[in-house]
């Protein structure tokens, strides 16, 4: 009994208003002033799609196989973290395709034994960039005026690859009674590439 499963998710949200912080306001009783001048707002969107595959009768052995990639991209609102970090707003990235094949072998039935083995692999991008603002804009309107001015690269691309292969060990001598143990040999690569600031 072969079974397939794809399924897909997709979030998305989006700001579209016209009121932001006042930045006067205290933190103990925050304000919102209106006429806010932001062509990019705030975002988030996540995408993820999922293959699954299971077989239970394989040359005696189980087997599940799992195929994914996932995509995240936000924009967060802008931050005024002057003299340190300036007028600023984070927007972050990221990439993740994957997947996980399993083995279910049994050993030994009478003695209730069995090894679960295989391995799983992922390939992940990472970047993020801080766009800045136009701070006597920002100033002159009070705090309701976001020009761009440039933007900066200060993490990646990061890729990273995870490639583990595993071997536990399952003895269940009673109903209540379980073992478990085995050897794992998981190898990471992770390699920065310079980019120029946009």
């Amino acid at each position: 009994n072969q079974r397939v499963a794809l399924s897909a998710n997709h979030y998305s949200f989006e700001q579209d208003s016209s009121y932001t912080p006042d930045p006067a306001s205290g933190a103990d009783k925050a304000s919102y002033l209106s006429g806010l001048q932001l062509s990019d707002q705030p975002r988030l969107q996540n995408n993820s799609v999922n293959l699954d595959y299971t077989n239970p009768k394989v040359a005696g052995s189980r087997v599940h196989a799992q195929l994914y990639l996932m995509k995240q991209e936000s924009l967060k609102p802008p931050f005024d973290g002057r003299p340190s970090t300036g007028l600023r707003a984070e927007e972050l990235s990221s990439d993740k395709l994957g997947g996980r094949l399993e083995i279910d072998t049994p050993l030994s039935v009478q003695a209730k034994t069995k090894v679960l083995w295989g391995l799983d692999y992922s390939s992940e991008k990472h970047e993020r960039s801080y766009n800045y603002f136009n701070e006597a804009a920002y100033d002159s309107s009070g705090g309701t005026v976001f020009n761009s001015t440039t933007s900066r690269t200060v993490l990646g691309p990061l890729d990273q690859r995870n490639l583990g292969l595993f071997a536990p060990l399952e003895w269940t001598p009673a109903e209540t009674w379980l073992e478990r143990g085995g050897a794992r040999h998981e190898r990471i690569d992770a390699r920065q590439h310079s980019s120029p600031n946009r």
